[in-house]
């Protein structure tokens, strides 16, 4: 739930910023929904790990994995044509949107936890618990290899149209 009031939150400074042209609250406002949306890979994740048997899981989360993949490209081809038929502004309107939507859906959700610690929303509980998953060096390396790919696969999805306009003469 933090997660996504965040990027709603994230959103809702983006469209008050490009509504008052203020570039700073804009990226501010995407770096924070940025940092919210992430929770919903991660919710993702949880709730299949939590709900189903370890062969069924494999199945769903490569599903799940399939959309991710896909999702860019899709919301890029929905930006693109709102930008062009609405102006870029609508862009954030439509996040906003569904950002509300999203939230409101996933209160719909039912609790996955077979178990549920009091303890894990503790500051020290926390710490001990990044700290164990810092140390483990197979997590990091596969870590970092996934952040180098996503970063480079989110510059292509964001400099594709320009290439397309550019290079290839695309409208």
């Amino acid at each position: 739930y933090i997660g996504f009031s965040m990027a709603l939150f994230g959103d809702i400074i983006s469209l008050v910023a490009c509504l008052s042209g203020s570039l700073l609250f804009l990226v501010l406002g995407r770096f924070i929904t940025a940092l919210g949306a992430c929770s919903g890979y991660a919710l993702t994740c949880t709730i299949i790990n939590e709900h189903y048997e370890l062969a069924q899981a494999r199945k769903i989360l490569a599903t799940a994995v399939l959309s991710f993949a896909i999702a860019p490209g899709v919301s890029i081809a929905i930006g693109g044509f709102l930008a062009v038929h609405f102006g870029w502004q609508s862009i954030f309107m439509v996040m906003t949107a569904y950002g509300a939507l999203l939230l409101f859906l996933i209160t719909k959700l039912p609790e996955t936890a077979k178990y549920i610690d009091p303890k894990a929303l503790q500051v020290k509980k926390i710490i001990q618990q990044y700290s164990a998953v810092l140390r483990n060096q197979k997590f990091i390396l596969y870590g970092l290899a996934c952040t180098a790919w996503s970063a480079l696969l989110y510059l292509y999805y964001a400099d594709a149209p320009f290439i397309a306009a550019h290079d290839f003469h695309f409208s």
